[in-house]
């Protein structure tokens, strides 16, 4: 089998970085910046829903199998139509940021410009959302986790920070939290036995793990960013500054594991130092 015919282009989805800790600010402080306009935002309560429904669990359930399912099955057909699922993800995480750059934009511009200036400056976040998503999937696309790495780190970035920011909006607490613990449990998983395993094996990635590069997944950075938009958001902006340091605590402490077991999942740890750390600030400022 020629090196060309086992590449794994879903490694391509990975952000590869000899300097983690700058990658984990540039990732997080915009998002700490966006998430402070939404807590000051005078529609706060109206531009997002932190009511939770009587059907709670019933609806967490749905969104968590239907995630663990979508992820075996992706699994499942990018053994065989690896380039197919990585065409899949990109069209639709780019289109994806597109529209949550938008109502970033809508939010952070209705606090700091009147409404003609804030109607410009969308179009325009509009467009600059569009640039990054077509040059993110462009660097992806030719194949090569060397060519243009700098450009599609930079594009990675941008975009896991805006769909982090989202993320951690859309969902009430309740729900965000058990999901983010279950998918946390999961990484673990699928890390050493599931989906991600495969990937670990791959040639590419074999050439970079023995050096000073690290690779943290795409979906790792979407959930760091989203952990500090979190806390800021429901907790106060102190707070999210708090888990912020801390995502970058638990980061560090898995980049160590990583390069002594060859392979560790992105998120219990740093998943574990933020809701531990968080939830006791939190406590700890009420009771004060």
């Amino acid at each position: 089998m020629s090196e060309e015919q086992r590449f794994n282009p879903l490694t391509l989805l990975l952000l590869y970085t000899k300097k983690p800790i700058i990658a984990m600010l540039a990732l997080l402080l915009p998002s700490f910046l966006i998430a402070t306009c939404y807590s000051l935002s005078e529609k706060k309560e109206e531009l997002i829903n932190t009511e939770e429904t009587n059907y709670f669990w019933i609806e967490v359930g749905i969104i968590l199998t239907l995630a663990i399912v979508l992820a075996f099955m992706i699994a499942k057909i990018s053994k065989k139509k690896r380039t197919l699922v990585l065409y899949i993800i990109v069209v639709n995480v780019s289109l994806i940021n597109v529209l949550a750059a938008v109502i970033n934009a809508f939010v952070v511009l209705s606090n700091l410009l009147d409404q003609n200036k804030a109607t410009r400056v969308i179009i325009a976040t509009i467009i600059g959302a569009l640039a990054v998503s077509i040059v993110w999937i462009t660097t992806i696309l030719k194949g090569k986790r060397e060519k243009n790495g700098k450009i599609r780190n930079i594009c990675t970035i941008i975009i896991s920070s805006n769909l982090g920011t989202i993320l951690a909006l859309i969902f009430p607490i309740g729900y965000y939290l058990i999901i983010i613990v279950v998918l946390a449990v999961f990484d673990i998983y699928s890390v050493f036995k599931g989906p991600v395993k495969e990937i670990f094996s791959t040639p590419e990635y074999s050439k970079v793990k023995y050096s000073d590069t690290v690779g943290i997944g795409f979906g790792d950075l979407v959930l760091y960013a989203s952990l500090v938009v979190f806390f800021a958001f429901n907790y106060g902006i102190e707070v999210g500054l708090y888990a912020l340091i801390n995502i970058i605590v638990g980061v560090k402490i898995t980049l160590e594991l990583t390069r002594k077991y060859k392979k560790f999942p992105g998120l219990p740890i740093p998943t574990a130092v933020v809701l531990i750390s968080g939830y006791l600030a939190v406590g700890l400022a009420k009771i004060l």
